[in-house]
Formats: C-alpha cells, sequence, structure tokens
C-alpha cells in the first residue's frame, strides 16, 4: 500500500481513496459502492463483500461518509 501512503503525504491528508454508496432499487436490502482502483479500474461491489475488511489493523483502517442529497428522478 506504498501508493496509498505517497498519496496522503503529497497531498498532507488523511485520506487516500473516494467511493460512492448506493443503495439500489433491485436489491434495497444490499449497500454497493462504486470505486476506481489502479488494479481493478471502475467496478461496483456489495458493503458485505467490504465489512469484513474494515477496522483496525485491517485493510481499510477508516471510514467517513458525507451525505449528499440530490434529485434521483429520471
Amino acid at each position: 500500500m506504498a501508493a496509498c501512503s505517497i498519496t496522503r503525504t503529497l497531498t498532507k491528508s488523511h485520506f487516500d481513496h473516494v467511493a460512492m454508496i448506493l443503495r439500489l432499487d433491485l436489491d434495497p436490502d444490499e449497500v454497493y459502492y462504486v470505486e476506481s482502483t489502479m488494479n481493478t479500474g471502475v467496478r461496483i461491489a456489495s458493503w458485505s463483500d467490504l465489512r469484513e475488511h474494515v477496522g483496525k489493523d485491517k485493510f481499510v483502517e477508516k471510514i467517513v461518509l458525507r451525505h449528499i442529497d440530490f434529485n434521483r428522478d429520471d
């Protein structure tokens, strides 16, 4: 994860990654996220797949959520 450390150092930030959280009509009981990574490019994945990797001394140490409210009509 050297690239992540370099990004945080150069930007003087606590963060090195951004993702969008989505709830889809086709599966209202699941939460999804859209992200772009160097390895896989842009992808959508379920929160339940990531949840086990979040926490102290794990792949994702912390997550910060910012709610953005906008109209999603057709």
